[in-house]
């Protein structure tokens, strides 16, 4: 199947690849062949298997996605079949960033640690821990230069990638929900959380540039168009907003989900944005017009995270049914 489909973007919406997570205890009674996938399923639905965080490599080559019981499960795109599973973490996996290289990956998790692997042989190079007893990673960040990670715990730490040693922490915390994502110039990042509005902030200094005039609470994703021109933001209310990264202005809002939005994601081009949310739908809109382009009935329960694959082929979508699905894109 894969073969065919080689040399031509699959239609939209079509589902190429999809597998239902087992938990960690699952998996040592996996013997019993007389397990039925359909009961699986449901027993692993909200269960410790969920995938959280799901993303593609930067040279396209892997799916890579974390789970609620802490581990990370690296896949090759050319075969769907798993070439790594890390048992990286003792809580969910908050956030992956992968480096350009192709090689190193680095993950957070809500039990504090930020943990650097190489992906060819799973080895653990680096470990970020803090020295206070209990400091959550909410989501995490990187600059495009490869510079530095912005790591959303109660406050945010901006980190080196090369050590993980931080740098400096931002003077005015964004407690509980907070969310982070770093321009296209490595120099600012936009921020919210439940307790504050979405906020500009400079890397280097620390200082705040700007503050936008949402409601405070609404907004639990967000994402930048990669020119640095727009800044998508997904609500609680299950709407999105398009705004003017520059002024902060809100341009349009785009309705059709029913829950909250908890992932956006960039079609290359900056044409097209996939969102996922809680009513376990996955959609495809084009930025410009606003205009809804494909609702998928993506998984049996909320949708965790959404990632586009660098060549648009592919969406990867993750959910509380324990599934890691992928589509097809769109034909151009």
């Amino acid at each position: 199947m894969f073969e065919s489909l080689k040399n031509a973007f699959p239609a939209i919406g079509n589902l190429i690849y999809s597998n239902v997570e087992l938990s960690e205890e699952a998996n040592e009674t996996k013997g019993n062949e007389d397990i039925n996938k359909a009961s699986a399923l449901h027993d692993k639905r909200g269960s410790y298997a969920c995938p959280t965080v799901v993303k593609f490599s930067l040279d396209g080559r892997r799916l890579v996605y974390g789970l609620y019981d802490g581990r990370v499960i690296v896949r090759s795109v050319n075969s769907w079949q798993k070439e790594l599973e890390l048992n990286a973490h003792e809580g969910f996996v908050t956030g992956i960033v992968l480096l350009s290289d192709g090689r190193y990956i680095i993950t957070s998790s809500i039990d504090g640690s930020i943990i650097m692997h190489d992906l060819d042989n799973g080895e653990e190079l680096k470990r970020w821990k803090p020295a206070e007893s209990y400091v959550p990673v909410f989501s995490m960040g990187i600059t495009r230069d490869e510079k530095y990670l912005v790591a959303d715990t109660y406050e945010t730490r901006i980190m080196d990638i090369s050590s993980l040693n931080i740098i400096r922490v931002f003077p005015e915390g964004h407690p509980l929900g907070f969310i982070s994502v770093v321009t296209p110039d490595s120099k600012r990042c936009f921020m919210c959380s439940e307790e504050h509005p979405i906020s500009l902030w400079e890397i280097e200094t620390g200082k705040r540039l700007m503050t936008l005039k949402n409601k405070v609470g609404n907004a639990l994703s967000l994402a930048l168009t990669s020119d640095g021109r727009y800044l998508l933001v997904g609500n609680i209310n299950g709407t999105i907003d398009i705004c003017d990264a520059e002024t902060g202005n809100k341009l349009k809002t785009l309705k059709g989900h029913t829950k909250r939005i908890v992932s956006i994601t960039v079609r290359s081009g900056d044409k097209y944005l996939v969102s996922g949310a809680w009513d376990k739908t996955v959609k495809i809109w084009d930025i410009d017009s606003g205009t809804l382009i494909k609702s998928i009935k993506a998984h049996d329960d909320n949708v965790n995270s959404v990632a586009i694959s660098p060549d648009d082929r592919y969406i990867a979508s993750g959910g509380d049914d324990a599934a890691i699905k992928v589509w097809g894109t769109w034909k151009e």
